[in-house]
């Protein structure tokens, strides 16, 4: 049997899964099945979802997941945003499929996008008050959207992000997260998960508070929607993937907002051991380009680290585009790099 394949996890073992759990390991703490949530005062929130040549069974479970667990008093529509995916499942057969399913929207893009662009679109194209991005491999347990709108409620420039629980790539077994972690990054621009400082988690009244975060993981977010355009949306000049949480948290935090892990809300996702996605072109020199617009644009002199771990061969960057985006970190009135190592990333180590 294959552990990885085209897509890069075990499609055979996720095709037994089939196309919805109906039991997930409840991995919450105590103190957060004693929380209350009203509703009716929540923001009403577009779920977008970006897909290009996923599998059958991964792709339907993250929806049917989502229409399960997710209260429809919050649920405003479920947006499929298709970046010109080529296999035959995707195209008529599925528009089949989810016109029996209520409150889903399905976007096709003609030419490809890239996940940040098309992430874009969607957010574009939501109508509601809050924007969930999630990866077409992901499982939200029970009781995972109102904490994060919660949070949002009580701070509208903050983006929030689950706790996020392994789904192994082979077996798909869906595995425990520890409650104690945020995302960091090293200086080549790799987003890693760590232990948060002892002195950040011990600020906290309980373990159920949100735990500030450097960065955050890419797979599954959520923001106000129009705090996500106030500050720049998406570098829609990056390609393809990669990097793009990093520079979303490094513009957030420099610009005035926060980035937190939310403990009561809890995700599954397949971490994929390696990238299945097509690009055109060479794939690392797309990414490095990517990292580079980040680099130049908000790391000021501590750029000459990230620099330092990249091949003698540097890709070359659009000048032209990236003084947009430091014209938005102008406008907002940004700090600089000294000021998020210092307060947000004190632990991250100086060469």
């Amino acid at each position: 049997m294959p552990t990885t394949g085209y897509h890069s996890f075990n499609h055979s073992s996720s095709d037994l899964v089939g196309n919805f759990r109906h039991e997930l390991p409840d991995f919450r703490m105590e103190g957060c099945h004693k929380k209350t949530y009203d509703l009716t005062t929540l923001g009403k929130t577009s779920i977008i979802i970006i897909f290009h040549n996923e599998a059958r069974s991964t792709l339907l479970r993250t929806i049917h997941a989502l229409l399960e667990r997710t209260p429809i008093l919050l649920l405003v529509e479920i947006l499929i945003v298709d970046d010109a995916s080529t296999h035959a499942w995707l195209k008529e057969p599925l528009d089949k499929y989810l016109q029996h399913l209520p409150r889903i929207r399905i976007i096709r893009l003609k030419q490809r996008q890239g996940l940040i662009r098309a992430r874009t679109r969607g957010a574009e194209e939501a109508k509601g008050d809050i924007l969930y991005f999630a990866d077409a491999h992901t499982e939200v347990g029970e009781g995972w959207l109102p904490p994060l709108l919660q949070r949002i409620k009580e701070n509208r420039k903050v983006l929030v992000f689950p706790e996020m629980d392994p789904i192994q790539h082979q077996s798909f077994e869906y595995w425990r997260a520890g409650d104690e972690y945020h995302g960091a990054f090293y200086w080549h621009m790799e987003f890693k998960y760590k232990f948060a400082p002892k002195e950040i988690l011990n600020r906290r009244s309980d373990p159920t508070q949100p735990v500030p975060s450097p960065v955050m993981v890419g797979c599954a977010h959520a923001i106000e929607r129009e705090y996500f355009f106030e500050t720049g949306a998406y570098d829609t000049d990056m390609e393809i993937w990669g990097g793009e949480n990093i520079e979303h948290a490094f513009r957030l935090w420099m610009c005035g907002g926060r980035v937190e892990v939310i403990p009561c809300s809890r995700v599954g996702h397949v971490f994929k051991p390696r990238l299945p996605y097509s690009f055109t072109g060479d794939s690392a020199s797309i990414i490095q380009r990517n990292l580079i617009r980040i680099a130049e644009t908000w790391m000021d002199d501590y750029k000459k680290f990230f620099y330092a771990t990249q091949p003698s061969t540097i890709s070359a960057v659009d000048l032209e585009s990236l003084q947009k985006r430091k014209n938005i970190r102008e406008k907002l009135n940004c700090k600089d790099f000294a000021w998020y190592l210092k307060n947000v990333f004190p632990e991250m180590p100086i060469p």
